[in-house]
């Protein structure tokens, strides 16, 4: 396969002097999609968030379909806006979960409303805290950009029913003067 190389420093440079701001290239990340795979990317207005999502299916024909094609893109703008910390609460680290809980646990001591209760009310109210907490983190978990009251993973199922399995495989969420927020291969 023939090597193609393109000189972004003088493609930055060039830019720059068009627009007349001091600029300088932070990062590149490359994502190709192979055979069964699609890549559906969103810039967030301005252009200080972008999103790319790659997707693989199981029929590489699924990508054809326009409905399909939106939906992918609605799933790198559900990203774009909720910035989701992890796929689904199996790739939270547990170190996390369990500073979470200490967090939650100091202010529940803090609580006068909670002084009287017994125990195992109060790790049953930590639990509920902490899987609140997941559940707005995680992406799967999250309610859908489209429809607040369908959770992610619904509206993955949905999809997956009437066309067939198709899973995220990527996601690189980049925001304007900061690191790689995220790149995960899920």
């Amino acid at each position: 396969m023939p090597s193609t190389t393109i000189d972004l420093s003088g493609m930055v440079t060039e830019l720059a002097t068009k627009i007349r701001e001091n600029m300088s290239l932070k990062r590149i990340k490359v994502l190709k999609a192979g055979g069964g795979e699609y890549l559906s990317q969103y810039i967030h207005g301005d252009g200080n968030i972008g999103v790319v999502v790659k997707c693989k299916a199981d029929k590489g024909d699924i990508f054809k379909d326009e409905e399909i094609k939106s939906f992918v893109f609605s799933l790198a703008l559900h990203i774009a806006a909720f910035n989701p910390y992890a796929l689904d609460k199996s790739k939270i680290d547990p170190a996390y979960i369990s500073e979470q809980e200490e967090i939650f646990r100091k202010l529940m001591e803090k609580d006068e409303k909670l002084a009287s209760k017994p125990a195992n009310v109060l790790e049953g109210i930590l639990k509920g805290k902490i899987s609140k907490h997941l559940s707005e983190i995680c992406l799967l978990e999250q309610g859908y950009v489209k429809d607040e009251t369908h959770r992610r993973a619904g509206a993955c199922r949905d999809r997956k029913k009437s066309r067939g399995k198709a899973g995220n495989r990527r996601v690189c969420l980049f925001q304007s003067g900061g690191d790689l927020i995220h790149a995960g291969s899920h």
